[in-house]
């Protein structure tokens, strides 16, 4: 008897380089879901604990192993993502006072897609601990570890233990380890401070809804949208949430208001400085903005919101829990909002690590979602919580776990080039010594991203 398998042939069609960020995580992470409802597993089993208690001490492990790297990678002398070395270099041009979006039609052209807030911040603490790589990385590790700070603070205020907080933090921090290798995670780029307001738009969103809590959530949108300019939407599901718990309409459409007030007065601020132009960072905006369109970056994007949802939506259908209409609009915001960025994160050059702000909402949505179930009077149902639990860590460990250590595999492969990169920045000071009545520029050689000298 023929088999129709037509049904599949859409999956033929995916590019190969699609699948890479998340897809052995979003089957293992379905496969436990399925599991759990066709085997009883009983909540109070031994064994069923311990390999919990493995699956929690692995992921701590990869946790204190990705700090270390981090913490190493400040004193690499070089930088792992070209773009962090040309957001350093404009950073501390712009705050010598150089123009930050000099004009198009004169000599010197060194503009990036992003708003000025990063090259100020940047350009700050080059001046403050002194212009050098090190020194241009310390905001990016600040900005990753007060993340996770402010997500255990998140967690235990929305009801998490101690243990159960921990353990989402480290969650989160493990998807991002994943990216280690480009710099977004904790690198001289938007990312990590994008992130950053992310996570305190969640804390801020579970807040009483006052006036204060909105115009601080507008305040982070408007500097999100000078980082990016699509960064509103990381803050915009943590906003929804503020605005579905206010008692009345009024209120809600005040709280709008006021959080539009801020953010305008966010997004405008930045511009003020005279060699901050506006009109030149459209410029730049309309003719870097025209890089093609990648169809399997789209399908990369799509692979990973997947995975990041899978175990919320697999929560959600085992157990239907109760939810506030204030956390459904939430959710609805936050399926919105990262599709949305799914578009502009397939242009050529980006990817995933742009849905990654997404990461606090996601953690904290699951958190907030699975409340009390751990505490289920039915054995048969609090079992599959459980194995849906160890189920997850497992897709975690064992379906993302493989990505995390290639990204680190890559970053320690650059480590290990540390002699020779002194060696290069020791010609490059010799070059400048030996010129001083020249322009000397650094530019690409034959192979990728390999510097070179001219005159």
């Amino acid at each position: 008897m023929p088999i129709d398998l037509s049904v599949l042939c859409p999956l033929y069609s995916i590019d190969p380089r699609a699948v890479w960020k998340g897809q052995l995580a979003l089957l293992l992470t379905v496969g436990a879901a399925a599991t759990v409802t066709v085997i009883p597993l009983d909540p109070q089993s031994r064994g069923l604990r311990w390999l919990r208690r493995c699956g929690v001490a692995g992921i701590a492990v990869m946790v204190a192993l990705q700090f270390a790297v981090l913490i190493r990678y400040l004193f690499y002398p070089s930088y792992l993502n070209h773009a962090e070395a040309i957001t350093a270099a404009v950073s501390w041009l712009s705050w010598e006072g150089y123009p930050l979006y000099p004009r198009l039609d004169v000599g010197d052209v060194y503009g990036l897609l992003y708003g000025p807030v990063l090259f100020q911040v940047t350009g700050f603490f080059l001046w403050l601990f002194g212009p050098s790589i090190g020194a241009s990385k310390i905001l990016g590790l600040t900005a990753f570890a007060l993340s996770q700070v402010l997500s255990f603070v998140t967690l235990r205020r929305s009801g998490a233990g101690v243990g159960e907080a921990l353990t989402m933090a480290g969650v989160q921090c493990l998807v991002l380890a994943g990216f280690t290798d480009q710099g977004y995670v904790s690198g001289v780029r938007s990312d990590a401070l994008l992130f950053l307001a992310a996570q305190a738009a969640i804390l801020l969103a579970t807040s009483p809804p006052t006036i204060l809590t909105a115009g601080a959530l507008g305040l982070l949108g408007g500097i999100c949208v000078n980082f990016k300019i699509h960064g509103a939407l990381y803050i915009l599901p943590a906003f929804v949430y503020c605005l579905g718990r206010s008692p009345r309409v009024a209120v809600g459409v005040r709280l709008a208001c006021v959080a539009g007030l801020a953010g305008a007065f966010a997004l405008v601020v930045p511009f003020n400085p005279s060699n901050v132009s506006l009109f030149e960072y459209h410029h730049y905006f309309e003719t870097l903005s025209h890089h093609p369109w990648e169809r399997w970056l789209f399908e990369q994007n799509i692979v990973f919101e997947g995975m990041c949802f899978a175990p919320l939506l697999c929560m959600y259908v085992l157990f239907t829990p109760k939810l506030p209409r204030a956390f459904i609009w939430f959710g609805t915001a936050l399926v919105l909002c990262m599709t949305l960025v799914a578009f502009p994160a397939a242009v050529s050059g980006a990817g995933p690590h742009h849905l990654l702000p997404f990461l606090p909402s996601l953690v904290w949505g699951f958190c907030h979602a699975s409340r009390g179930l751990g505490q289920l009077a039915d054995l048969r149902a609090r079992g599959r919580y459980e194995g849906l639990s160890l189920g997850l860590i497992a897709a975690l460990l064992f379906g993302y776990g493989p990505i995390v250590v290639a990204s680190w595999g890559t970053v320690l492969h650059r480590f290990a080039d540390t002699p020779r990169v002194i060696e290069a920045v020791a010609e490059i000071h010799k070059a400048l010594d030996d010129n001083p009545g020249l322009k000397v520029a650094v530019g690409p050689g034959a192979a990728s991203y390999d510097a070179k000298i001219c005159g």
